[in-house]
């Protein structure tokens, strides 16, 4: 391969030499001045060919590293095969046939889908840091049964409140999620406190409601009386939770990350829900959960060096 390379080397050299100076190769040279130009003519068709080289090991390494399959066309066309199940027709055109980059309303729709699915990937692990910080210390203590109760009251409305409306996944995925994660931790707060028939318990009847609100039985006039409380719920849920925080001077087993986290959540949902849902409810219940998780944020800051006080010990939590 390498004696082939060179012979085609040399062969660019002399034909583009006799392109420009046919007298330079395979002819006599005339003078020296024309000796000279030939010269230059050479280093410069050499100089030029180096940098080809140069280039040409680059895309080799490419290719070494990626499939030959692999082009930019094919890469433009599965970003535009999976644009079109994200953004809307008109999008799609703007963006891939106009080049219109720069379009103010389909940057909207883009950055709402982004967080939107963001918020949907980050909220499948958002509770995961509150589940371990639990499971580490074996103990519930700090920790609000009625306010998660309350919390998962609010994740079941919003789940069935947006199925029933079609909203895009984006706009409510994070509350597939959420469900589940607190359900475990509901779970788990029993366990420690030495209540494992009323986990089994909860548990059968949290599956029940939601497959009763998932079902299509519920009446619609339910659904948005329930979305409408909803804001009460989720203010109350957190606000008990803050008294609590209060009460003991503590935020107990609160996970930072995971009250964090809710707090960017919420504040980035209410962009979203403006952007794809324009359901005012919706927007609504996000701006008073953001409140809420800020007050939250702000306890967990203030009470970070404090020592607890007053924390209710449970019988499970004695014995280790």
């Amino acid at each position: 391969m390498e004696p082939k390379l060179r012979r085609t080397e040399r062969n660019i050299l002399k034909r583009n030499a006799r392109e420009v100076w046919p007298k330079c190769v395979g002819g006599e040279r005339q003078s020296a001045t024309c000796r000279l130009t030939c010269q230059c003519e050479m280093t410069r068709t050499a100089s030029s060919l180096n940098a080809y080289r140069r280039t040409a090991s680059s895309l080799n390494a490419y290719r070494r590293i990626f499939p030959l399959h692999v082009n930019i066309l094919g890469v433009v066309d599965q970003v535009r095969h999976l644009a079109e199940h994200i953004l809307p027709a008109l999008c799609i055109a703007e963006y891939f046939e106009k080049s219109n980059f720069l379009d103010a309303n389909c940057f909207k729709i883009l950055l709402s889908k982004a967080l939107g699915y963001g918020i949907v990937v980050g909220s499948s692990i958002v509770k995961v840091p509150q589940i371990l910080k639990l499971y580490g210390s074996k103990s519930g203590a700090g920790i609000s049964l009625f306010s998660l109760y309350l919390e998962l009251f609010a994740i079941t409305t919003t789940l069935a409140y947006s199925l029933n409306y079609k909203f895009p996944f984006s706009a409510w995925g994070e509350s597939l999620f959420l469900l589940l994660e607190t359900a475990i931790i509901v779970v788990m707060v029993l366990m420690y406190r030495g209540k494992n028939l009323h986990a089994i318990t909860y548990l059968v009847t949290q599956i029940s409601i939601v497959a009763l609100l998932l079902s299509g039985l519920v009446p619609e006039k339910v659904l948005k009386i329930m979305q409408a409380s909803q804001m009460v719920v989720v203010l109350m849920s957190k606000l008990i939770q803050i008294v609590e925080n209060k009460k003991n001077n503590s935020t107990g087993q609160l996970s930072a990350l995971t009250v964090g986290l809710l707090f960017a959540g919420s504040v980035a949902r209410i962009f979203t829900s403006v952007q794809e849902t324009g359901d005012a409810l919706v927007v609504l219940t996000y701006i008073v959960s953001s409140l809420a998780n800020g007050i939250l944020c702000a306890q967990i800051i203030y009470y970070w060096n404090t020592p607890a006080k007053g924390k209710k010990v449970y019988k499970k939590d004695k014995k280790q």
